[in-house]
């Protein structure tokens, strides 16, 4: 079984993740985004950094060039947060 320590796998596509509870965020934020689970339940934000650009969306761009790319972005952000979701604790 993975463990959180595999998150750190994220790094090297230039995104950082930190965890936070639930309850922590739903503390500060107003009603209407709290976030509908336990107050215990472990979440993480998912952060690009500067260097992703380099690492990871240029890479995805190359690999995908046989066809015409349309809404690349999300094509892209969809694909590493699959990658980061096999992560499993």
């Amino acid at each position: 079984m993975k463990g959180i320590s595999e998150l750190g796998s994220i790094y090297n596509y230039g995104f950082d993740a930190h965890p936070f509870k639930v309850q922590w965020y739903n503390y500060l934020a107003e009603t209407k985004y709290h976030l509908p689970y336990e107050k215990d339940t472990i979440a993480f934000t998912i952060i690009g950094r500067p260097d992703m650009f380099e690492k990871a969306f240029k890479t995805f761009v190359c690999n995908k060039t046989r066809k015409p790319l349309v809404d690349t972005d999300y094509k892209f952000i969809m694909f590493y947060m699959k990658k980061i979701q096999q992560v499993s604790f």
